[in-house]
């Protein structure tokens, strides 16, 4: 290795570290606008990250989210859809459209759930696919001990 790329080295590892961080910030920016009804503006911070990030499901599945908050769910299940697409290994993806297809009651979101409840390795969105049908379901599938929803359901704080 050069002198000139081990240089250099330590200052694309702390750009790369800022970066993450001002992304990170970007998104908690986002979804305080969402939670405080400013859809338009968390959509376009979410524009604004998905062009930032492109290829990195997450952005998306954020905007998405922020788009069916400001009443736009049709646009956000099309966004779903096209992620599915993009993205057929990421498992949120496919838990968010189920969501999103129960909330609008959509028969498909049964279909979802069940295939990511038979083959689903990421625990986020199995919680959430466990979240959505334990009212439908709630003696067969129930939410794992170590989950958020058991605590809370027994009052215990992790």
């Amino acid at each position: 290795m050069s002198r000139h790329s081990i240089e250099h080295e330590p200052i694309k590892q702390s750009r790369e570290a800022a970066n993450a961080q001002l992304f990170e910030r970007m998104a908690q920016t986002g979804h305080l606008a969402s939670e405080c009804g400013l859809h338009e503006q968390a959509e376009r911070i979410f524009c604004d990250l998905v062009t930032a990030r492109p290829g990195v499901p997450s952005p998306s599945i954020a905007l998405a989210i922020v788009r069916s908050c400001g009443g736009k769910m049709a646009q956000a299940i099309e966004d779903m859809r096209q992620l599915r697409i993009d993205h057929p290994d990421n498992e949120m993806a496919t838990a968010v459209l189920g969501m999103f297809l129960a909330q609008t009651r959509h028969p498909d979101a049964d279909e979802l759930f069940c295939e990511l409840l038979a083959r689903g390795t990421d625990p986020a969105a199995l919680e959430v696919a466990r979240l959505c049908v334990k009212d439908a379901v709630p003696a067969v599938i129930e939410p794992a001990p170590d989950s958020l929803e058991y605590f809370r359901h027994f009052n215990i704080r992790p």
